[in-house]
């Protein structure tokens, strides 16, 4: 049995933004998570960002509306520094295994292959 859930997602979704507008002057940044992919843009003019999945990802597909789509891909955690109205977010993939690289932040030090880290 295939159930859409359209309808009630689109009035949660016109009454979310009309109480995110009538208060969006209060709101510098929301995050959100995780929804297993990260996500970020502007909703009612706000800024957003949801955060991955310590687990398996979640791949796009914006035409299909009733199924996910995943992949055992890597998983991250953010990290983020807030400062006032300044918002940076790190991705943290923890699960990387390949090789860690330092280099120089200058093009010239970029421009050829740093030194594996031990």
């Amino acid at each position: 049995m295939t159930t859409s859930f359209a309808p009630l997602t689109v009035a949660i979704s016109d009454l979310v933004k009309a109480l995110l507008e009538a208060h969006g002057d209060r709101i510098n940044y929301i995050h959100f998570g995780h929804v297993h992919a990260p996500i970020h843009g502007r909703f009612a003019g706000i800024p957003f960002a949801s955060v991955p999945s310590t687990g398996n990802q979640s791949l796009p597909d914006l035409k299909e509306t009733e199924l996910l789509k995943g992949a055992p891909m890597a998983p991250a955690y953010f990290v983020l520094s807030i400062d006032g109205n300044d918002t940076t977010i790190h991705q943290i993939p923890f699960a990387w295994d390949g090789p860690v690289m330092t280099s120089g932040t200058g093009w010239e030090d970029w421009a050829k292959p740093g030194v594996a880290a031990g």
